[in-house]
């Protein structure tokens, strides 16, 4: 029996069904939130205007600390309203099946909008940040967003 790697054609590497751009953003999000390295690659400015993880985008990525003292579910996103101590309470949004449900969580957000206006809860966040939230640990320092 050859046992040689077959090589991959053309044909075998073409995707079997097309992502819709809103979709393909979704997942690009999602991946780049699950790497944990903030790193958001815009292919055109077109396509920067349609997003918001694009057109907030921080330099860096802003690590934070804090309470959950509300959630609140829209699609496939959840809202975090997080209480800090000696800062103001800020939201977050992020993706509902990779966030963290315990109470004291840490924040690392790669967007920050001014006012964002959320069309599935029919109301407005201001500020409103773009992050991974995970369950809080003793090693990240605490940054006013």
């Amino acid at each position: 029996m050859n046992a040689t790697p077959r090589r991959a054609t053309t044909s075998s590497l073409a995707p079997r069904r097309r992502l819709s751009s809103r979709r393909l953003a979704r997942w690009l999000v999602a991946l780049a939130l699950v790497a944990g390295t903030g790193v958001i690659v815009v292919a055109n400015a077109r396509e920067a205007s349609g997003n918001p993880l694009a057109r907030h985008a921080l330099t860096e990525p802003l690590l934070l600390e804090g309470r959950v003292t509300e959630r609140l579910r829209a699609g496939p996103y959840l809202y975090l309203r997080l209480e800090r101590p000696e800062a103001d309470p800020v939201w977050v949004a992020t993706v509902a099946r990779l966030a963290s449900m315990e109470d004291e969580v840490s924040v690392t957000a790669v967007a920050r909008a001014e006012t964002f206006p959320s069309a599935r809860l029919g109301r407005s966040f201001s500020p409103l940040l773009f992050g991974a939230v995970r369950a809080a640990s003793s090693t990240h320092t605490q940054e006013k967003p």
